[in-house]
């Protein structure tokens, strides 16, 4: 098994004991609750705080990827993060219209949208540099 291997597994044992954190102990989920709420006050966000949960087909794409990982090679490992992290980051493209509502409290405004946006594009760019530096 190759390091870049070992550490996808300690990712994905981190990632279990979060979600069995949260489905089986009623303190951690109210520890996430209240970090929510205060993240929502320290940044002045307008977000909704709800209690989290783990639904359980999450579980089982989980124990199957954990599968997968004892098969995969270097190269392999680093293309699925990044892969990954390239599929996130464009999830977290939001409309101005709840920009604005998200930061009523900072004084949206559409340069800093725009700058939001050329910062997501940035980051998806480096991505794709550093696949193409490490399939080489």
């Amino acid at each position: 098994m190759s390091n870049s291997a070992i550490v996808l597994l300690c990712i994905e044992i981190l990632i279990l004991i979060f979600f069995m954190g949260i489905t089986h102990n009623s303190e951690f989920r109210k520890k996430l609750l209240n970090l929510k709420f205060k993240i929502n006050s320290k940044f002045k966000l307008n977000l909704k705080a709800e209690e989290p949960s783990v639904k359980r087909i999450a579980y089982k794409i989980l124990f199957s990827v954990i599968a997968i990982t004892f098969f995969l090679t270097d190269q392999m490992i680093v293309i699925i993060l990044l892969t990954t992290v390239g599929c996130l980051i464009p999830k977290t493209v939001i409309k101005y219209e709840r920009y604005k509502e998200i930061f009523m409290y900072r004084n949206p405004s559409l340069k800093k949208y725009n700058f939001y946006l050329l910062f997501l594009v940035l980051i998806e760019i480096v991505i794709i540099l550093m696949g193409v530096f490490f399939i080489k």
